[in-house]
């Protein structure tokens, strides 16, 4: 009976909590399905206006291009860096290795806000004025983390004697990599990738310190526009990008499987 009560509760507690985490994205998708001029929930009549609005926002898809071009490159780099420091933090043993792998992962452990504004005050000091570069910096410091985090579950998790076997068989260090640590690690680096690209994309904190008027990402755009109108039209521009992530989620599924998204997410 007690049993019953702990998974009834342990239950309800799971679903409270996902209730909480998706209501706002619930609301937002809502309100961008409203007839009003002004955000409304629950709204009175149903609308596809402000879809068809959204080509109206002024630099709104000069934010969509910078975005994804800051989403992809940053990934890009990342996913170069994250491979080669994992590979050095799994395969050897070094002093300073556990030290090493929380410095990686220290972004994780600090508010987005709080490295934006470190990251504004150092390249101040360094009089540093190139604003996509910046960017890119500065969003690479906060990706960098998922990156590691993968793909190092992903190599703690491979068969080493498929490594020693390779090289026994003449395969160099080139080849190994590419033919049988690549392959096995596979999961890892496309979750870490799509998690990468998707926290850059949608990143807001760092943007808001790094971007100027003429470098804007498509979150602080929308944030410009919320400051001068309170039409749906930015909820109807957030529900597709909320379809947008789902959809890489998705895609993301069918590549590795949800269960190993999940278990390389938890590591």
């Amino acid at each position: 009976m007690m049993n019953w009560l702990a998974g009834l509760a342990l239950r309800a507690t799971i679903v409270a909590i996902l209730g909480f985490l998706l209501a706002p994205l619930v609301v937002i998708v809502v309100v961008s399905f409203g007839d009003a001029a002004f955000m409304q929930f629950p709204p009175k009549g149903l609308s596809f206006r402000w879809y068809a609005n959204i080509d109206q926002l002024e630099g709104f898809f000069d934010a969509v291009v910078i975005s994804l071009k800051l989403a992809v490159l940053s990934t890009v780099i990342v996913l170069v860096l994250g491979v080669a420091a994992s590979l050095a933090l799994t395969r050897h043993r070094f002093a300073g290795r556990g030290a090493a792998m929380s410095l990686f992962l220290s972004p994780l452990m600090l508010p987005s806000i709080v490295i934006g504004i470190g990251l504004l005050q150092y390249y101040t000091s360094l009089g540093f004025f190139s604003t996509f570069t910046a960017l890119v910096l500065g969003h690479c410091a906060i990706v960098f983390p998922y990156m590691v985090r993968t793909v190092a579950s992903s190599l703690e998790q491979q068969d080493e004697s498929v490594i020693e076997a390779s090289r026994v068989l003449g395969a160099d260090a080139v080849q190994t990599f590419a033919h049988i640590i690549v392959p096995s690690i596979r999961p890892g680096l496309i979750n870490g990738a799509i998690f990468a690209f998707i926290m850059s994309f949608d990143n807001y904190s760092v943007s808001l310190f790094l971007s100027d008027a003429a470098t804007q990402t498509l979150p602080i755009r929308m944030l410009t526009y919320v400051a001068m109108a309170i039409d749906p039209t930015v909820a109807a521009a957030s529900t597709l990008l909320i379809l947008f992530s789902m959809l890489q989620l998705l895609v993301a599924g069918w590549l590795i499987g949800v269960r190993r998204i999940g278990g390389l997410a938890g590591k």
